[in-house]
């Protein structure tokens, strides 16, 4: 049913989707690998997944505007997983902020090793399963083919300066496949094993979109933090999705 909801001073209509709801598939002709970006290729990429609940659209929408304040050169995207994108009212919005919504796949069905972060049961929006696989479905910025480079931003993410300069290192440095943040304070050589998905400049590739995959639904990764610890345990160097050392070179942002 419609809820409103306030975001920065603005009243907007908001469309909640019952927790019922099965996981959806992104509609005919909504590839999101056929996004190119800029002329030069390159974009910055937020996400949303699950049912986005006002909240997370609210957070999503702050930080693209935060964003936008660093006049960037590189136009903005959001992935959304099918059940978001569904969404008409809210895919309006993030087109009338200037941010181009791309429907991608959940990962499904992905086995894990170890123990999970667990959700709060007592919060107010707990719905009663398990929304642990949504994690994963961040990687799909490794399958935005059109993109010759992307900056993966969360949108918990606070922007406070123009990041123009991190994609122009990745589109002008072919033997760079990643730009990378280490996690939390960390060395910067640290990040070729402990780096931080939040803020990351990747270049798409299918061929490693798909081994990823595969190495995830067979049950590879450990569970800890979804994407970080998959994403670590594949990518990192001499990993099996690592295709050289020399690709992965850490630079703090």
């Amino acid at each position: 049913r419609p809820v409103r909801h306030d975001n920065l001073g603005q009243r907007s209509l908001w469309y909640m989707l019952p927790p019922s709801l099965p996981p959806a598939e992104c509609p005919p002709g909504s590839a999101a690998s056929e996004y190119c970006g800029s002329a030069e290729g390159g974009a910055y990429v937020f996400s949303i997944f699950g049912l986005c609940g006002p909240r997370h659209q609210a957070q999503l929408l702050t930080a693209a505007r935060l964003l936008q304040q660093t006049q960037p050169a590189f136009p903005l995207a959001a992935m959304l997983s099918p059940t978001c994108h569904r969404n008409a009212t809210f895919r309006a919005i993030l087109v009338g902020e200037s941010v181009t919504p791309l429907c991608v796949q959940r990962f499904a069905n992905v086995r894990c090793r170890g123990d999970k972060q667990l959700r709060d049961e007592g919060r107010s929006d707990y719905l009663g399963y398990s929304t642990f696989d949504e994690h994963w479905t961040k990687l799909n910025v490794l399958n935005l083919t059109g993109l010759r480079g992307a900056l993966y931003l969360d949108s918990d993410v606070v922007v406070r300066r123009n990041l123009d300069h991190v994609l122009r290192s990745l589109l002008s440095s072919p033997h760079l496949s990643e730009i990378r943040t280490p996690q939390g304070c960390l060395q910067a050589e640290l990040a070729h094993r402990f780096f931080n998905t939040g803020v990351w400049a990747v270049r798409p590739d299918a061929t490693v979109f798909g081994a990823l995959v595969r190495w995830l639904l067979a049950g590879h990764s450990a569970c800890w933090d979804g994407d970080q610890s998959a994403a670590m345990g594949f990518l990192h160097v001499g990993g099996p999705g690592r295709r050289a050392p020399s690709e992965a070179l850490p630079r703090h942002l």
